[in-house]
């Protein structure tokens, strides 16, 4: 009898609670991204046609806000759809667990919220946007030159940025009117003051990366690469032949430079740029394996790019979990930063969640297979209770030791200045969301939610 009742209570979760919750899910998702399209178009239109760069930078900003107030709407859907799964059996017996009911639900959503906002955003192509107020910021970083009609071949920029971003983080200036940035080098949208972000950046980039054309914009870029002495530090990106034959006409009339002769039956794509020696070093993409090889002949002409970097880069292909557990501290990792982070022993679960480090996705796999365990086994919420707090405590213990330390590795950080902007900025945030947590936790315990 209580087999069979066992196997009618899963029959009827698997054909319909189950497909309801998922359809219901779905449905939330796709009701917020039509919301987001819908209340953004009027902004979307002002970015697109308007010559005011200061009206389009708010337009951006509010589009911003839509999109995180529909992420809020859609997580509140979350919430009562969930809430229905998890407590499906009270609709036929009658029973009310209020634990199960609301309190999993909310603390489930306000554990994902951050994550389902940062990959609507990725999606979006909202996360990609930057301004001239990041631009004081940078340090190491490549400065990615180009007209914005190239941007129309946007398949080259994201292999060759792929490859140049094992070096350091590429940067463009982006086109004013577009809403969504094309992937490769992230844009930076400067607006009217677009040649005072290039001057600056030209002089802090280590290196310089331009396609060749031979646009009036390009040629200015061009030319204050040459006036400033900044040509040794620049890799030539050639796309279009022709082309590139007019701008070596106009680099030998202009200021007496010979630029090599390029065959496009050799390659598609070619690359070149000036050794120590005063000879240039030609490289054909002509093959995936094409790229990797450029970075390391680079590095081989260029020593002195990893050597005064050093402190910056060092060791930046480590093995993340061996430097979790690692309690040496060196100063040529991370300079002038303290690796202690209170914040990581306070709210490791939201420090995890705001702060950018690699391997997250099977910390959030194992949380929801944890909050999965007390949805299908509520007779074991003790045992469940147990496993998430070890996991807590192992996450404390380490983002408190070395938490800045892996934020650190985790990204190529383009200064030391900017990582400490940004990392005050998610800590703000996994402390906020930490106070909420526990603000409803202590109302759930002060209503009589128990793990009963």
């Amino acid at each position: 009898m209580i087999l069979m009742q066992r196997t009618w209570e899963v029959t009827n979760f698997a054909t319909q609670v189950l497909p309801f919750t998922l359809m219901g899910a779905l449905w939330g998702l796709v009701w917020m991204l039509a919301c987001y399209l819908i209340l953004s178009l009027p902004f979307r239109l002002i970015i697109y046609y308007t010559s005011n760069y200061e009206l389009a930078i708010r337009s951006r900003k509010v589009s911003h806000w839509i999109l995180i107030l529909c992420t809020l709407f859609c997580a509140f859907q979350m919430v009562n759809i969930f809430s229905f799964m998890m407590n499906y059996k009270s609709f036929f017996s009658g029973e009310f667990d209020s634990y199960r009911q609301m309190f999993l639900p909310m603390s489930f959503m306000m554990m994902y919220i951050i994550p389902l906002y940062y990959i609507l955003s990725s999606l979006l192509g909202k996360l990609d946007f930057y301004s001239t107020n990041q631009v004081p910021y940078l340090r190491y970083f490549i400065l990615y030159l180009r007209s914005f009609k190239e941007d129309s071949r946007n398949a080259c920029e994201r292999r060759l940025m792929r490859a140049l971003g094992k070096i350091y983080q590429p940067y463009a200036i982006g086109q004013p009117n577009e809403f969504m940035p094309p992937r490769g080098a992230k844009r930076i949208y400067a607006g009217d003051d677009w040649q005072e972000a290039v001057l600056r950046m030209q002089h802090e980039a280590p290196i310089i990366l331009q396609r060749i054309n031979i646009s009036e914009g390009y040629l200015w870029e061009f030319d204050q690469c040459v006036e400033h002495g900044y040509l040794g530090k620049v890799i030539f990106w050639v796309t279009d032949f022709k082309q590139y034959e007019s701008f070596r006409r106009y680099a030998k009339e202009e200021y007496q430079l010979d630029f090599p002769e390029l065959h496009q039956q050799k390659a598609e794509e070619q690359v070149f740029y000036l050794r120590e020696d005063g000879t240039f070093c030609i490289h054909l993409l002509d093959s995936k394996l094409a790229y990797d090889e450029l970075i390391a002949l680079h590095r081989a002409d260029h020593p002195h790019h990893l050597e005064e970097n050093l402190p910056y880069f060092w060791k930046r292909d480590s093995h993340l979990l061996k430097e979790a557990f690692d309690p040496r501290y060196d100063a040529k990792l991370m300079p002038g930063i303290n690796r202690m982070s209170w914040v990581g022993l306070l709210f490791p679960k939201y420090y995890l969640i705001c702060h950018r480090i690699r391997y997250r996705i099977p910390l959030y796999l194992l949380f929801a297979g944890i909050q999965g365990l007390e949805i299908l086994f509520p007779t074991s919420l003790y045992q469940l209770a147990l496993l998430r707090f070890g996991t807590n405590a192992l996450l404390a213990y380490v983002f408190c030791r070395n938490g800045r330390r892996l934020v650190w590795l985790s990204e190529r950080w383009e200064s030391k200045e900017y990582y400490e902007k940004v990392y005050r900025q998610n800590t703000f945030w996994a402390v906020l969301f930490g106070i909420l947590f526990n603000i409803l936790w202590i109302w759930g315990a002060s209503s009589g939610f128990t793990f009963e």
